[in-house]
């Protein structure tokens, strides 16, 4: 018996407009990664309405390849309730590999005594490598540097340096400074100057997700805080990305036994 690859039973939902580059169209490469998760029976989460969801997997395909089946849960409720969907997001990962799709207007239907959802193949799929989203903590040698530029009446303005702490394509984690710049969850700044090594400052636009609080040494805490990038170019996302792998491969370099 084939061991399920992974056990998907919760997933943050993610809007695949905010990462045009990694949807795949190809009705071909679609099929292909449909077939691998058959072959590997890759377990899946599927969501549906107010985030209600249940581990499933694909069944089989028909015939002509046009369409799939999606294993029920054993809910009868749930399944009527999803049978009943304008669709159903799935989620899982293959081989490290985040895939996320939605499959329309799901139907209940006979199979060997059970249920199964019978729906056609998706349109598209998200696909997204871990390194998309992984953070690369910043090191002092390769170091980001972040200013926020603040208003403060009609044609004043003020940049207040922030250091940053870790940096991934989705955004940056900071050192909240000790004053000079409101950082409340959902507070945006629209004019940041963003500066990795050997490359010149971008501006980019930065939205607060989250703040928290970390205890140092000699118990004196530091307030941090998670902020996206919204609008970002590509040309900078660009600059993002190889200077993770940049500093991964100088990290793994300085390793033992490599």
């Amino acid at each position: 018996m084939t061991k399920p690859e992974s056990d998907p039973t919760q997933h943050d939902l993610i809007d695949p407009a905010d990462f045009p580059d990694f949807v795949v169209r190809d009705p071909r490469e679609i099929l292909h990664l449909i077939r691998l998760m058959i072959d590997k029976r890759t377990l899946l989460s599927a969501y549906f309405d107010d985030r209600r969801s249940f581990v499933t997997a694909i069944l089989g395909l028909s015939e002509d390849g046009s369409a799939l089946l999606l294993d029920s849960s054993p809910d009868a409720k749930l399944n009527a309730a999803a049978g009943t969907s304008a669709h159903l997001t799935c989620v899982t990962r293959l081989d490290g590999v985040r895939l996320q799709f939605e499959i329309q207007a799901p139907q209940l239907v006979p199979r060997e005594g059970l249920q199964a959802f019978h729906a056609a193949l998706p349109s598209s799929m998200l696909r997204l490598q871990r390194r998309e989203f992984y953070r690369q903590s910043v090191p002092l040698s390769h170091s980001v540097s972040c200013t926020i530029v603040v208003g403060e009446g009609p044609g004043v303005e003020r940049s207040v340096p922030v250091r940053v702490l870790d940096i991934s394509n989705g955004g940056i984690a900071v050192l909240v400074p000790p004053e000079g710049v409101d950082f409340t969850p959902g507070a945006e700044f629209t004019n940041c100057l963003l500066s990795i090594p050997e490359k010149p400052p971008a501006r980019v636009k930065l939205r607060v997700r989250n703040l928290y609080t970390v205890s140092g040494r000699g118990g004196k805490d530091s307030n941090r805080a998670g902020c996206e990038f919204f609008d970002l170019p590509a040309s900078f996302l660009n600059q993002v990305q190889r200077y993770i792998y940049q500093v991964e491969r100088d990290r793994r370099a300085l390793e033992p036994n490599r």
